[in-house]
């Protein structure tokens, strides 16, 4: 009714599978605060008050283990989601490093040609230098061969 009580309230952040962000909120009974002077002789009425505040706190603790045991549930979801992605993204990372000792091949490949190629070309341009100079030996002496004879 109209009454007014003292409460628990306990709020318990989660998030679904989904991503989003859940919050499970729990509303109990404060215990009654009972003081030493207060304790009374056993009396019927007092035992079935106790059982009764007994059977209370129970389904307070059932209920909260059963919120707890379904926010574990979902943070372990969440867990194995986060994992799932991790997995490929590492195969994607390995395939992508697989890809790039491959290119690194070729690439060392393509350099050693060059290099090869480059070689040729030095020997080539020393071969073309000497023959050169002797052409221009070779034309200093008909220079002068033909001035001798003029």
């Amino acid at each position: 009714g109209d009454r007014s009580r003292i409460i628990n309230l306990q709020v318990i952040p989660f998030k679904i599978p989904t991503g989003e962000r859940r919050f499970l909120v729990l509303f109990e009974e404060a215990p009654i605060a009972i003081s030493s002077n207060s304790i009374a002789p056993a009396t019927q009425g007092n035992l079935e008050q106790a059982i009764a505040q007994l059977t209370q706190e129970l389904a307070t603790a059932v209920r909260e283990r059963a919120a707890t045991q379904e926010y574990l549930q979902a943070v372990i979801q969440e867990q194995e989601h986060s994992n799932q992605d991790l997995k490929i993204a590492n195969e994607e990372i390995l395939s992508s490093n697989e890809e790039l000792q491959s290119t690194n091949e070729e690439l060392e490949t393509a350099k050693e040609e060059i290099q090869a190629t480059n070689e040729e070309l030095n020997t080539t341009n020393e071969e073309l230098h000497s023959r050169n100079f002797e052409l221009h030996q070779v034309n200093n002496d008909l220079t002068n061969l033909l001035a001798s004879i003029n």
